[in-house]
């Protein structure tokens, strides 16, 4: 048995999104990408996830803006703001953190954050676009070789520029080597990425305008298994939970790899039957520990997206003490995995440079798209 190391895999991914970022504000004088992230209400894991968030992105050189709001707060003051960062070229992308409160639509929270800022893919839209998103990004290898043909020179300071559609004064730094017609170059390579140069078989895809992402731990998890060598082609999986965060998405990725995908939910009655001749199982339910070693096959990769609370109670000295947990029973599943994810340290870890990386993506794309006017 292996550990599927969250940790290490995303320290990598985040040492070379630093790099890039740095490069392009530094050397470039573009503007820091900027997160907006609305959280509503006070809870506690919420909170806690959005706290790591803000750590890793100001290390990378991510803006972060929390916008809490209280239990109490009516819809329509949080889309209110959603629709004014849809309008902001600054707001490089937007989440809304999830669980809203009881009684909320989410559903109508959701669709209204543009897919080009819809950095989780939550939106009805993303989900969507979901099917259209090209594999070959999550090769962890190449996909942050990003060096589009527009990033070798910054735009001119002084001039207006259009971005989603909005006309925005450019205050980056003046590069007097940067040309209207520069620009039109860049964007005609970027539309045609056939005709720009490049090395690795990725090389097309940093330059392409139309970036789609995936929500954050389903991509967290494909680049994981890329780091691991795991090849998914062929082989069969189970993905038990059907959540929008992890489930749905997660088994549309992997179909897209060639792999044979069963889903099995809370209505599904043989679970264990079908986890049991799973090559690849993922276990996403929310459920503490649901899957233990008997419903495991031998030689199989599992990725645990469950993270809980446990209290160890000590009889003898009466005193407690709170451990991690996952959805699959780690003690009884381990023996019988190839690979598996620690919980802590694994799925979790990637979550985040995942989304960071969602951002760091959108950021590319937004401006390539700007326009002089």
């Amino acid at each position: 048995m292996k550990l599927l190391d969250g940790r290490a895999t995303a320290s990598k991914i985040q040492a070379q999104l630093k790099e890039a970022i740095h490069g392009l504000i530094v050397d470039q004088g573009w503007e820091p990408p900027h997160l907006h992230v609305i959280i509503v209400g006070d809870d506690f894991a919420s909170k806690r996830y959005v706290s790591r968030k803000h750590k890793v992105a100001d290390d990378l050189g991510i803006s972060v803006t929390v916008h809490t709001y209280a239990e109490d707060t009516v819809e329509g003051e949080v889309i209110e703001l959603i629709r004014k960062l849809n309008t902001d070229p600054r707001a490089t992308a937007t989440m809304v953190q999830l669980p809203l409160p009881a009684g909320w639509d989410t559903e109508r929270v959701l669709n209204e954050v543009l897919p080009t800022k819809d950095v989780d893919a939550l939106s009805e839209a993303s989900v969507a676009r979901l099917g259209e998103v090209d594999i070959r990004q999550f090769d962890i290898k190449n996909s942050l070789k990003l060096n589009p043909p527009f990033t070798t020179q910054a735009p001119l300071a002084g001039h207006k520029y259009v971005s989603n559609g909005v006309a925005v004064k450019n205050s980056l730094k003046t590069n007097p080597s940067f040309t209207t017609q520069a620009l039109a170059t860049s964007q005609s390579q970027m539309r045609n990425p056939s005709t720009t140069s490049g090395e690795g078989r990725h090389a097309d895809l940093a330059k392409i305008t139309d970036f789609i992402q995936a929500p954050a731990t389903p991509t967290g998890i494909m680049f994981l298994l890329d780091q691991y060598k795991i090849d998914l082609a062929g082989k069969r999986a189970v993905v038990v939970g059907q959540g929008r965060l992890v489930g749905k998405p997660l088994a549309q990725l992997w179909r897209m790899s060639g792999v044979d995908v069963a889903v099995a939910d809370i209505h599904t009655t043989n679970t264990c039957e079908l986890t049991q001749k799973a090559d690849i199982l993922a276990v996403a339910t929310g459920q503490p520990e649901l899957i233990d070693g008997c419903c495991v096959k031998n030689g199989a990769v599992v990725i645990d997206a469950g993270i809980h609370r446990r209290e160890n109670t000590d009889a003898s000295s009466s005193t407690s003490q709170t451990s991690l947990i996952g959805d699959v029973n780690f003690d009884t599943v381990s023996p019988k995995a190839s690979y598996i994810t620690p919980v802590p340290g694994g799925v979790g870890p990637m979550t985040v440079a995942a989304l960071m990386w969602n951002v760091y993506m959108l950021w590319i794309q937004q401006y390539a798209s700007l326009v002089i006017l």
